[in-house]
Formats: C-alpha cells, structure tokens, sequence
C-alpha cells in the first residue's frame, strides 16, 4: 500500500464539474511507476515551493525523475490528426510509454484541463494522462482515462 507523511499530501482537486463522459481515475497510485512520480512531484513541491512558472517545476520534475531511473521523454510531440489529415502538432511536458503529464499553470486543475488532456492521451493512444499543478501546497494531481485508445500513436 502506498502511504505519504501528513506533510506529503496530495489533494484530488474536485472544485471543476465533470461531464459525464468524462471518467477519472480515483486517487489510488497503482504500481510502482505511478507512485515513484507522484513522490517525485511531492519532492518538487516541498523543495522549492509553491507558486512559480511551471517550467521550474517541469526541469526540477525531470531531474528528479531522472534520478530514480524513469524512462520518459520531456517536451514530447504530439499528433493531431483529423480524417486522416493532420492538423498539427503539440508538445506534452512528459511522456512515459503509457502516461503522459501536464503540468497546470493555472491556481488549480479545472475542467478545461481535464478535457484538454484527455485529448492529449487519446491522440497520443494512451489510456492515462496526469494532471499536476503546483500552485499551492499540498501539490494537486489529477489522474484522467481516456475514453478511447488509437490505435497509432
């Protein structure tokens, strides 16, 4: 079981109404790689503090990450595609093999962003994103399942 010190708390933010097509995951770390990222987050968040531009966040988060062996890539690509047509591409903070992150610039995770990443993950062919924001302590962290996977990432 996973357990954190009263000071490691991480808060589910609930404050955003969900669409009911919009399923989220329960704030359970499962497995071992899940729950080294959310410490490393924690670890982020204790450090420096909270309040600063999330590109602080996403370069300590990636030394951190890096220093417990997680294999990611940062500012990754991704594919739009409409019809078989692309309309571009966007750049993720951090890309596992089946996660991809956000970090949230904004005071808390909102439904916006809840959307915006399921997008991300269904794009990508991903089942799960992850939502982080770091504007105040105890650090938020939203876990989001895709409604569908592709089959191309």
């Amino acid at each position: 079981m996973y357990a954190m010190h009263a000071a490691e708390r991480t808060t589910l933010v609930d404050s955003a109404p969900e669409a009911p097509e919009a399923p989220v995951i329960p704030l359970r770390p499962r497995g071992e790689s899940l729950a080294t990222i959310t410490r490393c987050a924690q670890t982020v968040l204790r450090e420096l503090g909270a309040g600063l531009e999330p590109l602080f966040y996403a370069r300590a988060l990636s030394l951190q990450l890096q220093m417990t062996g997680q294999h990611f890539e940062r500012e990754a690509w991704i594919d739009f595609r409409f019809r078989g047509s692309s309309l571009g591409r966007r750049r993720v903070d951090f890309l596992f093999e089946d996660l991809a992150i956000e970090l949230v610039s904004g005071p808390r995770i909102e439904a916006e962003d809840v959307h915006r990443m399921r997008t991300i993950i269904h794009s990508a062919g991903l089942a799960t994103g992850m939502l982080l924001c770091f504007a105040s302590e105890p650090l938020q962290l939203r876990l989001v399942r895709s409604r569908t996977v592709s089959a191309a990432r």
